[in-house]
C-alpha cells in the first residue's frame, strides 16, 4: 500500500498510535488500531469497540505524525 499524498487519500486507512492520543477526558493508549474516517484540521479517528462495553472512540484533528499507516495484514 502506497503512502497517502493528499488527505482525502487517508480516508478508509487504519493506523497505529505512535504514542498515547488524549482529547479531553478520553485517552487512547499507544499502540491502538483506529480507523480514518475523515480529515478536518487533522485526522477524524474511530477507535475498535471496547469487548466489554462496546464503546468506540472518536477522536478529531489528530495530526498525521501520533499515526503510522498498518497494513491490514499487520493488524491483529
Amino acid at each position: 500500500m502506497n503512502e497517502p499524498r493528499t488527505k482525502a487519500e487517508w480516508v478508509g486507512r487504519r493506523v497505529r498510535a505512535r504514542e498515547e492520543l488524549r482529547r479531553g477526558t478520553l485517552v487512547v493508549p499507544k499502540g491502538a488500531v483506529l480507523s480514518v474516517t475523515g480529515y478536518r484540521a487533522g485526522l477524524c479517528l474511530l477507535g475498535d469497540a471496547c469487548a466489554c462495553c462496546g464503546v468506540r472512540p472518536v477522536l478529531r484533528g489528530v495530526p498525521e505524525g501520533l499515526v503510522e499507516l498498518i497494513h491490514e495484514a499487520q493488524h491483529v
